[in-house]
């Protein structure tokens, strides 16, 4: 992210409002899927740092985080690397390696077992970009299904205990940051 993005709006990269730099804000939805995927870390450690942006959060950090099974993470979260990068998750495990970019599976190296995912839309990068979210489609769908929960009195598909996760996790990155 440039130093537009930060100043257009008053409040970004503030940690009373934004809540914090990348990891709260732009790696969020990546530190969910993380958590869906392998739970809760037992613990993480955390290096982070503001180094091109004015703000009050970081705008680059690294985690490790370590699980009860053994299984060791790592998240990098920037809005200072250049030119700007597309978000990226990649699992590499004894079964193979899935690497995931904005959303779409781009890399599928898993034996004998065909890609579930149709990778046709490999063009919806806009990590550099000040501008707001073109395709709302997917923000839509979740407020659809809150509403129709409400409504329904039933469960949402993504309940607040699922959010949480992320939010608890995002939060242990920020306490356990070791350059404090």
């Amino acid at each position: 992210r440039d130093e537009k993005y930060y100043n257009s709006g008053e409040y970004r990269g503030t940690l009373s409002i934004d809540g914090g730099g990348p990891f709260m804000q732009q790696a969020s939805h990546y530190v969910d899927l993380y958590g869906w995927f392998f739970g809760k870390p037992v613990k993480v450690v955390s290096m982070l740092g503001t180094f091109l942006h004015d703000i009050e959060g970081e705008d680059h950090g690294a985690a490790i985080l370590k699980h009860e099974n053994g299984m060791i993470g790592t998240i990098i979260a920037s809005t200072s690397a250049k030119p700007g990068f597309p978000a990226r998750l990649e699992i590499h495990s004894e079964k193979g390696t899935v690497i995931m970019e904005n959303d779409v599976i781009t890399g599928w190296y898993i034996e004998d077992t065909e890609n579930p995912s149709d990778a046709a839309d490999k063009n919806n990068f806009t990590g550099a970009s000040t501008a707001a979210v073109a395709d709302t489609t997917l923000h839509e769908a979740v407020i659809n299904d809150f509403v129709e929960s409400v409504r329904g009195n039933k469960e949402p598909a993504v309940t607040g205990e699922d959010a949480a996760l992320a939010t608890e996790i995002i939060l242990n990155i920020y306490s356990n940051n070791i350059n404090n």
